[in-house]
């Protein structure tokens, strides 16, 4: 029958270590580009108001488009981690989503920027899974 461990005994038989740190340092930075790019939209739309001319319902949902995509793709994201590994899914969603946020930026009218943003928000989603 197994007995009761308190905390710091179990972490001293976990060998809490250097790729420990690097991933915790990795989780940070991948959920700071998470939220960098959710709440960049807060920014880009007030400024591009006079540039391309969006009605505030067009604003409006390019707001919740990111997040739209977060919904729509987070189980996806979290099977495909489970199944193939959290490295890979990491790596290929930071990848898509640094490429889509790239092209979201020289969007040129508003369907091109919806869904580049809807785009950017399914790969986010995939860092947190």
């Amino acid at each position: 029958m197994e007995t009761a461990v308190d905390f710091e005994r179990a972490l001293e038989h976990a060998d809490f270590g250097k790729f420990n740190i690097f991933l915790i340092i990795f989780s940070g930075f991948v959920m700071t580009n998470a939220h960098l790019e959710t709440a960049s939209i807060g920014y880009i739309l007030p400024t591009s108001q006079c540039d391309m001319d969006w009605s505030i319902q067009q604003r409006g949902i390019l707001s919740a488009t990111g997040f739209f995509g977060m919904v729509i793709s987070s189980y996806f994201w979290g099977v495909l981690s489970d199944t193939t590994g959290r490295r890979r899914t990491m790596r290929i969603t930071l990848i898509l989503g640094f490429i889509c946020s790239i092209i979201s930026s020289f969007s040129i009218n508003f369907w091109m920027f919806f869904t580049m943003r809807l785009l950017n928000g399914i790969c986010i989603s995939g860092g947190g899974a």
